[in-house]
């Protein structure tokens, strides 16, 4: 008989496999958006304006901005499944 309100086993060895696959999943699509928001843009729009004297760059995107963003969020989710796998108390035989 289990005591209600605590995972059995199985149920929180599936439950740790999924956080560990969801903070993989984000940390290769936090990747993935910075890859791509750092590559050049081979297409644009390009105005003339004369005598401005102003030089604009593009700065931070939105997406470099998400991918740094989920690139942190998984990160700390792989560090927290790694740190609870490796400090979990397993049961005297």
């Amino acid at each position: 008989m289990t005591t209600p309100g605590f995972a059995t086993g199985r149920a929180r060895r599936g439950s740790i496999v999924a956080a560990a696959l969801l903070a993989v999943a984000l940390v290769g699509v936090g990747g993935w958006l910075l890859w791509r928001a750092s590559r050049t843009a081979a297409y644009g729009w390009f105005a003339y304006s004369p005598m401005s004297g102003v030089v604009t760059t593009q700065g931070h995107t939105t997406s470099a901005r998400l991918g740094l963003a989920l690139l942190a969020i998984g990160l700390l989710g792989l560090g927290g499944v790694g740190g609870y796998v490796l400090g979990r108390r397993r049961p005297r035989a």
